[in-house]
């Protein structure tokens, strides 16, 4: 009986979650192939344990601790906190910030790899 309190808000927070995760995954796989496909499932793995979804942050064991702000989940899931319950919309703006940071710096490791690929491709035509 959880009553979200702006649904538009939690809309569009759902819609910069998703983003933000499919750009990590496409950087991870563009970037590393198979080994990134492992990487997102370790990272995942790490991301569940750490990011105080599952327990509360005062119970983690300080290796989890420590991997807590690194790690996208931890500002989906305050973010969600706040639209769902809290409705501070103070703090949520902290969280989109740091969702749009890990946003872009996916999206530019992207674009960087296949525009270093585009100019590689250009060199070997030449010759």
């Amino acid at each position: 009986d959880l009553q979200v309190q702006n649904i538009f808000l939690f809309y569009c927070f759902t819609v910069l979650v998703g983003f933000t995760f499919m750009f990590f995954c496409q950087a991870m796989v563009t970037l590393f192939d198979q080994v990134g496909r492992f990487l997102i499932l370790l990272v995942m793995i790490f991301q569940l344990a750490s990011s105080a979804g599952t327990f509360p942050f005062e119970l983690l064991p300080d290796w989890a601790k420590a991997l807590n702000p690194w790690l996208p989940m931890t500002y989906s899931i305050r973010g969600f906190r706040d639209i769902v319950s809290s409705g501070n919309y103070g703090d949520l703006q902290g969280q989109i910030l740091h969702l749009l940071v890990f946003l872009v710096v996916f999206l530019i490791l992207t674009i960087g790899y296949f525009y270093s690929k585009d100019q590689e491709r250009e060199r070997h035509c030449l010759f």
